[in-house]
């Protein structure tokens, strides 16, 4: 039996039509005033037509509560799963809701408690951050069968296209001029950032940059993408040690797609990223980047066309949801970081530029 999937970016629901994002901050017997978003991670809503499946990783610390049709279904701590039996025999819409609350920071406590003209202790105790997500998730029993079922099989419910970025090492020293200078804290001594140190693979958990974009066909291509950047950990090394100094996590921001052509056939779209090493002051840094034309054919033929910097690796699959197999699409690996240098895609593009015209049948 088929399954229907929904994986969103909890980050980037502001930008889904399906999804209501609503920051603010809470406090008891005050008024709501504006927060900063900072619900992120993703969550997953299954359904075979029988049982339902929700699961969900925060990224970070905060205490959590789903929510079904506005009613508590569970608490946790930024991750969870609720396994609903046989939610789905019966045509419905689930409204899901995941809340999430964290303390508030101690420079917003301060002014708080001067404001209110009590102690810190005591905003802490009243005062709050508070995000919900939402998703209306609609449910409709499997009617395949027979004749039906074969021809379901020729023709995928959902496919999935994954690209990802990654660098083979398990660190890359930086010890050139230019990189000391724009993403170390101290030219004169010698730092490393971390890589994947893995080859090429789909399931990996290890990466740079992903991006999944899916394209839902029995929604006339619909489509919905999830973007995920990994952490970039900074250390210095001393002789053959490696220190560990910091970490931080790049935006992704500048990760996205565009939508093209959409039909229950076909889906043409552009996808695109520039996304920076966050250690790197952005004048003296290029970011790994790529914009590529995408066409997807239910039927399993693809075609992608356009260019990506020449590192780190780079690699892309398509597979149906209901398949545990990834199909290759691209495979690359990469020459320098030279390239990551500003205007060196401009000024090498012999070097530092590959450029790219795909096209296969998957199956």
């Amino acid at each position: 039996m088929k399954k229907l999937v929904k994986r969103l970016s909890l980050a980037s629901l502001l930008s889904i039509a399906l999804t209501l994002v609503q920051p603010f901050a809470f406090a008891p017997s005050a008024t709501a005033s504006e927060s900063t978003i900072f619900l992120s991670g993703s969550w997953n809503i299954y359904t075979d037509g029988e049982d339902v499946s929700i699961s969900w990783d925060l990224g970070e610390v905060a205490d959590t509560t789903l929510l079904i049709d506005g009613a508590v279904a569970t608490h946790g701590s930024g991750s969870g799963h609720l396994f609903l039996k046989d939610a789905a025999l019966t045509p419905q819409t689930l409204d899901v809701s995941l809340r999430a609350s964290k303390p508030i920071d101690q420079t917003t406590a301060q002014y708080l408690a001067n404001r209110d003209e009590t102690s810190i202790q005591k905003a802490n105790e009243t005062y709050f951050h508070l995000t919900t997500s939402r998703i209306p998730f609609h449910l409709r029993p499997s009617t395949i069968t027979g004749d039906s079922a074969t021809a379901a099989i020729a023709q995928p419910a959902i496919s999935i296209l994954r690209y990802q970025t990654f660098i083979p090492t398990a660190y890359e020293d930086q010890t050139e001029t230019v990189p000391r200078l724009f993403c170390t804290p101290d030219p004169l001594k010698t730092y490393a950032f971390n890589g994947n140190n893995r080859s090429f693979d789909p399931l990996s958990t290890s990466f740079k940059t992903r991006m999944d974009t899916w394209v839902y066909w029995e929604q006339g291509g619909a489509l919905l993408s999830n973007t995920s950047v990994g952490v970039t950990e900074l250390f210095e090394k001393v002789g053959t040690a490696y220190s560990f100094v910091a970490s931080r996590r790049a935006s992704d921001s500048t990760m996205a797609i565009q939508t093209i052509s959409q039909s229950n056939s076909s889906v043409t779209f552009k996808m695109s990223q520039n996304v920076m090493n966050p250690f790197c002051n952005p004048q003296g840094w290029q970011g790994i980047q790529f914009d590529f034309e995408v066409q997807i054919w239910r039927t399993g033929k693809y075609m992608l066309d356009g260019w990506a910097i020449r590192v780190p690796s780079h690699e892309a699959y398509l597979k149906e949801s209901d398949s545990p197999n990834w199909f290759p699409i691209l495979k690359s690996g990469f020459t320098t970081f030279e390239c990551l240098k500003p205007f060196y895609k401009e000024l090498l593009p012999a070097l530092c530029l590959n450029q790219y015209s795909l096209a296969n049948q998957k199956n």
